[in-house]
């Protein structure tokens, strides 16, 4: 049925409804704080890796280690020259300047698995 085939757009318009419509939950969910770090976001993204490693299959890891040339390209792509890319980023005439900072540092943090597999 149509409803099971896009169960994954009518699930984000429901969540931004209820969201914008009643955020009492979601900002009290996301005052509890250990040291500097918000617990419930925390918590989300860890669970986030956890269920991507979990779809990955044994036969595709090993296949993929397997491929060197492949893999270090990875490393190297993800780890070094997305980075250095930051400071090319800062150089972007972006008003207001924050959003030069923001576009750098998006290009320092590590990918996730999807991302990194697009490179």
């Amino acid at each position: 049925p149509w409803i099971i085939k896009n169960y994954l757009v009518l699930g984000f318009i429901f969540v931004i409804t209820l969201a914008l419509s009643w955020p009492l939950p979601g900002r009290e969910l996301g005052t509890p704080m250990s040291g500097d770090f918000p617990i419930a976001q925390t918590c989300c993204i860890v669970v986030i890796f956890f269920i991507s490693g979990l779809t990955l299959k044994t036969a595709d890891i090993k296949k993929a280690l397997g491929e060197r040339a492949a893999l270090a390209y990875g490393i190297i792509t993800i780890l070094f020259v997305t980075p250095m890319l930051g400071f090319a980023l800062v150089q972007i005439p972006f008003e207001p300047v924050e959003f030069r900072y923001g576009l750098a540092l998006f290009a320092c943090v590590p990918t996730t698995l999807t991302s990194g597999v697009t490179l």
